[in-house]
């Protein structure tokens, strides 16, 4: 039996649309900046989102390190929410838009930070499905889907360009050093280039599942998978803290499946900055996978904020055992004759893929960002 990973964790492109495209009347336009109520200095790296006048989302754009907000729609009555990490989210007042209008006054949001250092981890103890507004987890979960949404929309943005480094690593039984470390660049400076499968596909048939010949393949839960309906249905959350270091600044949100089903699933934990609000990384592992497939099966990735205030995923990773066949003699009840040779498996080691960004960068070129290329 062998292992394999033919598709790593990282983001299927999911488009967010900063326009309604060709075919608006007129000219509609928000051209404008988004402010702090209380610095009145610009804000990068929020979401500005038009709401119609049911409260549905019609469009968002990310600010830029600027503040600049550029949106084009249709002409109608609107609203202006503005959703911040680590501020609550607030909505301004119905604006209406004429054909031909353009709104060039400044957005002016204030500034309510979100104390994720105030919540009690001892006060949730259950895990909750769809966790109802005011409680921990819901905090939680609203600043990471936050720096989710972010992180999926600079990816499927056509304004930034990624240099990647991908790698290969074998580790022994006990999965500390490397011993074999492969190391080769990612397809040049392109857009964000791998897939997952689909939130049905995976619900479906597992997130970790073996071909004809027998070989394993294991899929994490990438941005879209993470956001979706269907994840969020079949999993339950609850407030972590981490475990044995009382001054770590982090506090988590666990996630699980609700039931233990045939398929194969992931639990883990999205780890949060509690004084920033910022996520970190997300860790998960693999259940109902049995026998040596599911020993030290794991994943992470690893966010970041960039000097701009866009987010990307910095660096994600999938590790995978990698099954010995080991033949043993058992002594058999009632059998006088010698030990009958019994094959079992266990760990020869673990097999880790993955990669990292080194370089991000404009679509014009423009150096965003620089990473050290980690060992």
């Amino acid at each position: 039996m062998t292992d394999r990973l033919d598709s790593c964790l990282v983001p299927r492109v999911l488009a967010l649309l900063v326009s309604c495209g060709p075919g608006l009347v007129g000219a509609q336009a928000i051209r404008t900046t988004l402010l702090g109520a209380g610095t009145h200095q610009p804000v990068a790296g929020a979401f500005v989102i038009l709401l119609d006048s049911a409260g549905r989302e019609v469009v968002r754009t990310l600010t830029d390190e600027n503040g600049r907000v550029r949106l084009d729609v249709r002409p109608g009555a609107y609203r202006v929410s503005v959703l911040r990490i680590g501020m609550a989210r607030w909505s301004g007042k119905p604006l209406l838009l004429a054909a031909g209008d353009t709104i060039t006054t400044p957005i002016e949001a204030p500034e309510i930070p979100v104390l994720l250092s105030e919540i009690a981890v001892h006060a949730e103890r259950r895990c909750r499905v769809r966790p109802e507004e005011g409680s921990a987890a819901a905090r939680l979960w609203e600043e990471a889907r936050t720096a989710l949404e972010a992180t999926e929309w600079t990816i499927a943005h056509p304004v930034y360009r990624f240099q990647t480094r991908r790698y290969v690593r074998t580790f022994g039984p006990s999965g500390n050093r490397p011993i074999e470390d492969q190391r080769y660049l990612g397809p040049g400076n392109s857009a964000w280039p791998f897939r997952s499968l689909p939130a049905e596909s995976l619900a479906a048939r597992g997130f970790a599942q073996l071909d004809s010949e027998g070989a394993m393949t294991y899929y994490g839960p990438d941005l879209p998978v993470f956001l979706s309906a269907v994840f969020l249905a079949q999993h339950c959350y609850r407030v972590e803290q981490p475990k044995g270091d009382t001054a770590d600044p982090r506090i988590g949100l666990g996630f699980e499946p609700v039931e233990r089903g045939r398929q194969v699933d992931v639990a883990g934990v999205l780890w949060l900055d509690r004084r920033s609000s910022e996520l970190r990384e997300l860790l998960f592992h693999y259940t109902n996978l049995g026998g040596w497939a599911g020993r030290g099966a794991q994943g992470r990735v690893v966010f970041d904020r960039l000097p701009n205030g866009a987010w990307v995923i910095r660096r994600w990773s999938i590790r995978m055992p990698i099954p010995r066949v080991v033949t043993r003699q058992v002594n058999m009840p009632g059998v006088a004759a010698a030990a009958a040779p019994v094959d079992t498996v266990g760990i020869a080691g673990y097999r880790e893929e993955g990669g990292l960004v080194t370089e991000v960068r404009t679509a014009t070129g423009q150096l965003v960002a620089t990473y050290p290329d980690e060992p």
